[in-house]
């Protein structure tokens, strides 16, 4: 049971990590949008994983409060400030480092090998888009 609520977390996390990438690639120039946008699609493709893992056959699950709240102070401040490139990237930067963390924690848990290699090469694919997000960023 604690294994299969330790995937749930960090489902929620992948989602919330999915939320960002597809957010801010509306506020970016096209170029860096595009990148995004697949970094996104990514995530999404790891969340439907997961969710057959823990067995979800309903409807995908919808991310955090926190979430939501960071997407609308996000609007605010475009609003009020206007679209900037470095923010944007920034805030999937940050992202992006939280779902590692998630990753990193999850993975401490003892699993059996072939979820274990699953998580490690995401959690290794998420290492390669930090990379990515920092060339987009600087």
């Amino acid at each position: 049971m604690k294994n299969a609520n330790a995937l749930r977390r960090l489902i929620s996390t992948c989602v919330d990590d999915e939320r960002t990438l597809q957010h801010e690639s509306k506020i970016v120039d096209e170029g860096r949008a595009g990148t995004l946008r697949r970094l996104a699609r990514g995530r999404g493709k790891f969340v439907d994983e997961l969710e057959q893992l823990v067995g979800h056959t309903q409807r995908r699950a919808s991310g955090s409060w926190a979430e939501l709240l960071r997407e609308a102070g996000r609007r605010v401040q475009v609003v009020a400030a206007g679209r900037n490139n470095g923010d944007a990237v920034a805030m999937c930067r940050h992202s992006c480092a939280r779902t590692a963390a998630r990753f990193d924690q999850t993975m401490r848990k003892p699993w059996p090998d072939a979820i274990r290699n699953m998580l490690e090469g995401q959690r290794r694919r998420v290492q390669d888009e930090s990379a990515e997000l920092d060339q987009l960023q600087f």
